[in-house]
């Protein structure tokens, strides 16, 4: 049975919407993916180690896991970065850190925030500028890749082209 979680907010605070989602479809609690589940697939990929390297570590990381946990990590890191995405101040310092232009851009630096770990992901959200000590270490502020790997695992699993 899928679990469903209503939120009263629409993703950009419009509180007259109510958005339902379903995080795991199908599968029984071993499938589900947890937001403790979550951050510690995050902590395992190694951000410390390079784009490619932690992408490739999701990939295997993910490959793993049954498909309802992976469709479940997909909708949470979604929700992760589109909650990174409605924060004005987090963009401001996109722009100094030199990423963040266009929609694409901005996605893929939210995607980086993420990709970065629970501690800095919170850390960014309450004050942007924590972020200058995290990208001096990061090979770039922008992770396109890292937004892509669970909807390419759960795409191959479906039967789908690769993505």
């Amino acid at each position: 049975m899928p679990t469903v979680v209503t939120h009263p907010k629409g993703r950009h605070g419009n509180s007259s919407k109510t958005v339902t989602k379903t995080f795991y479809v199908g599968g029984g609690a071993s499938d589900a993916m947890t937001k403790q589940k979550f951050w510690s697939v995050i902590a395992a990929t190694k951000p410390e180690e390079g784009f490619d390297a932690q992408a490739q570590r999701l990939n295997d990381l993910l490959s793993a896991l049954p498909t309802a946990a992976v469709e479940g990590f997909e909708q949470m890191f979604h929700d992760y970065r589109n909650q990174a995405e409605d924060h004005a101040d987090l963009r401001e310092m996109a722009q100094e850190l030199g990423g963040g232009a266009g929609d694409d851009g901005w996605s893929d630096f939210c995607s980086w925030v993420v990709s970065r770990g629970r501690e800095v992901y919170r850390a960014a959200l309450q004050n942007p500028s924590t972020l200058r000590s995290v990208a001096a270490e990061s090979e770039a502020v922008d992770f396109e890749e890292f937004q892509y790997v669970a909807g390419r695992i759960i795409n191959k699993a479906s039967g789908g082209d690769e993505l």
